[in-house]
């Protein structure tokens, strides 16, 4: 997760962060000094990470298609690991179309999904296929969703975020 938050996130002290899709927080112990807000459709994640956070967070049951309707000012960047392929497409449309509402300008997104990827190792394929969400998209279906609402959107794909086997595409996008 570290080199996640080093690599593409790249928060500075003070700024806010938005990490849509939380979980149990882990993401904010990988960001000291920013002020950071997370949000998750499940209680009981939201319970552990209010526990075990850190200063400077805060952490709220809310739902990525709803996000216009909160009320948690704006931010310089977002963040969604493993969130888009729980979603369809009409669904991370409404996530995606109220991204540039809750970015401060030149504010930045940054996702982390499992992908579909020709070259992709069959251990890798298989693991993106049992995953829970259903919508794994390829690297050309990803930035097809998230090109309407923003200026730049870039790609990668990684075999080397996690110690098994796994391919990531790694967003990032401007507003």
């Amino acid at each position: 997760m570290q080199s996640m938050a080093d690599e593409y996130i790249q928060a500075q002290p003070g700024q806010r962060l938005l990490d849509v899709g939380c979980g149990y927080g882990d993401l904010s112990h990988h960001l000291p000094g920013v002020d950071y807000v997370g949000i998750d459709l499940n209680e009981d994640y939201i319970t552990y990470a209010r526990r075990s956070g850190r200063e400077g967070t805060r952490f709220e049951v809310a739902s990525v298609t709803n996000l216009r309707e909160e009320d948690f000012g704006r931010f310089d960047c977002v963040v969604a690991i493993g969130v888009l392929h729980h979603v369809n497409d009409s669904e991370a449309t409404s996530f995606l179309r109220a991204l540039p509402d809750v970015l401060r300008p030149g504010g930045r997104f940054v996702a982390a999904e499992p992908v579909w990827y020709p070259e992709q190792r069959t251990t890798a394929r298989v693991l993106a296929a049992l995953d829970r969400g259903r919508f794994v998209r390829s690297q050309e279906g990803y930035e097809q969703l998230l090109s309407p609402w923003f200026a730049t959107t870039d790609s990668e794909i990684r075999n080397d975020l996690f110690w098994f086997p796994y391919t990531h595409c790694m967003i990032t996008a401007n507003v």
